[in-house]
């Protein structure tokens, strides 16, 4: 094991004990989820003809995989156990994860008050809004024409298509089986 890789682990330990230490989340780098990940592809391959070398090399990124988890899970559990959402402390992967839960609170309190005020123009611009949304999928099977919630035709549809429908019709598609969310930005 080289200095480097101590020294990658040794990063990873001090930002775990650091996140155990506080309430609060620590700063980390907001590189950090893709700097380690981009070292464990950059420096583990198992190309050595040393069967030893080879043996430690895979132990050592369980490891660098296993504290990643552990970091990642304990950072998420603060901000949804204490509903903290300071993003200037938070990763891009973390926001990711969280920024749904806060997105349901907030309009979950929008209802709430909706409700106790009768403001029916605000139910019409949710009801508005949810026909309006549309989704990304891709087409597990043959799917004929259909008619869109938003009363515009979509399809025939092949095996592999990617194809943009209003959401209601993309939660029956995903709900039968019929479909996958395509999501952008990962390819």
């Amino acid at each position: 094991m080289t200095k480097y890789n101590i020294d990658v682990i040794k990063k990873a330990l001090t930002c775990i004990e650091n996140e155990s230490k506080y309430d609060e989340l620590t700063e980390i780098s907001k590189t950090f989820y893709s700097d380690i990940i981009n070292y464990i592809n950059d420096y583990f391959d198992d190309s050595s003809d040393n069967a030893i070398i080879n043996k430690l090399k895979s132990k050592e990124k369980k490891l660098l995989k296993q504290l990643l988890i552990k970091l990642f899970n304990k950072r998420i559990s603060k901000v949804f156990d204490n509903e903290l959402f300071d993003i200037k402390n938070l990763t891009e992967e973390e926001i990711y994860v969280v920024k749904p839960f806060f997105d349901y609170k907030k309009r979950l309190s929008n209802l709430k008050t909706t409700f106790n005020v009768g403001n029916s123009s605000f139910l019409t611009k949710v009801s508005d809004y949810s026909s309006s949304e549309f989704c990304i999928l891709r087409i597990k099977n043959k799917i004929s024409q259909t008619l869109g919630a938003d009363l515009g035709t979509y399809g025939p549809f092949e095996n592999e298509d990617v194809v943009i429908l209003p959401m209601l019709n993309a939660y029956v598609m995903l709900n039968q089986g019929l479909a996958d969310e395509y999501l952008l930005d990962f390819f």
